[in-house]
């Protein structure tokens, strides 16, 4: 019997293996990427920016196929909250 390979993710499914990596990880990229928008591609930080727009660029670069989360990362301990 010959050996059949799994299809690759329909894009529905890859952005909730993204929204379970990014809450799996969360407190790390909290900590790391504080006050940074960060994009979630592929299961990983496919790019950090100060500016939203870069880091959706840089995500999209590396991963044309995919459409990152965007998530604004928040160091909850050192974060002063906004007025």
């Amino acid at each position: 019997m010959e050996a059949r390979s799994m299809p690759p993710p329909t894009e529905t499914q890859a952005k909730k293996n993204d929204f379970v990596w990014l809450s799996e990880n969360l407190q790390r990229i909290d900590r790391e990427y504080d006050g940074k928008w960060v994009a979630i591609a592929n299961n990983s930080v496919a790019g950090a920016d100060d500016d939203r727009q870069k880091a959706y660029d840089e995500a999209l670069r590396k991963y044309p196929s995919e459409r990152p989360l965007i998530y604004h990362a928040r160091n909850k301990t050192t974060s002063v909250p906004r007025a």
